[in-house]
């Protein structure tokens, strides 16, 4: 009977566990490693993403991806009170990102839940978009 009390209850964790990790892995859909990502049907062009930084002493902040050719300058965050953002509408895929910062300094996004080597030696951060 005592062995079949430990199954049971291994069992009941195991499905906790898995149940948990499913939950963890449909937030980075809903969280995003940008940030806020929210499914914006007004628009048909895609899912609005929200991006941000947090750099006082920064000039300019943009952000740079696959999604845009890796353009240092097609979309430049918008400074509010020493906070960088801007939104973006992406289509569903996984992208490749970083920041510019003054348009000199590439830093990958330290809020990603993903990251992936460049192949340059540094890394860039992962955003899945459902």
């Amino acid at each position: 009977m005592g062995s079949i009390l430990r199954f049971r209850r291994r069992r009941f964790y195991i499905g906790a566990f898995i149940s948990l990790l499913m939950l963890a892995a449909s937030m980075s859909h809903i969280v995003g490693c940008a940030g806020q990502v929210e499914k914006d049907f007004e628009h048909i062009n895609g899912t609005r993403v929200h991006f941000s930084y947090i750099d006082e002493r920064a000039n300019s902040v943009c952000v740079a991806g696959d999604f845009n050719g890796w353009s240092k300058a097609a979309h430049c965050m918008t400074k509010t009170e020493g906070s960088w953002a801007v939104d973006l509408n992406l289509t569903p895929g996984r992208y490749q990102y970083l920041f510019v910062i003054d348009g000199r300094l590439w830093r990958p996004d330290s809020g990603a839940f993903l990251n992936e080597s460049n192949g340059f030696g540094g890394e860039n951060s992962v955003l899945v978009v459902d």
